[in-house]
C-alpha cells in the first residue's frame, strides 16, 4: 500500500542499519514486522500461569506422532 508519511530522519537511519535494509521501504517493513510480532509475544506472556490446560500431554504427544506418520511415514524422524 503506497502512503505519505513523515518520519524523522533519525529514525529511518537507525531502522536501515539495524535490519541491514538497502532501501527506506524495506527498513520500515521490517520494523513494522517486528513491532507485530513483538505485540503478539506480549499477548501470549501476558496469559502465562492465567491459562489452565487439564489434558494429558502424553496422550497428545502420541496423538501428534501418529499424524506424523500418516502424513510422513513411519520413519519420518
Amino acid at each position: 500500500m503506497r502512503t505519505t508519511i513523515t518520519l524523522r530522519d533519525d529514525l529511518l537511519k537507525m531502522a536501515r542499519l539495524a535490519t541491514g535494509a538497502k532501501s527506506v521501504t524495506a527498513a520500515v517493513n521490517r520494523a513494522l514486522e517486528d513491532w507485530a510480532r513483538r505485540k503478539r509475544i506480549d499477548r501470549i506472556l501476558e496469559k502465562a500461569g492465567k491459562v489452565r490446560f487439564d489434558g494429558n500431554l502424553d496422550e497428545l504427544r502420541v496423538l501428534e506422532l501418529r499424524k506424523a506418520e500418516k502424513l510422513y511415514g513411519k520413519h519420518s524422524r
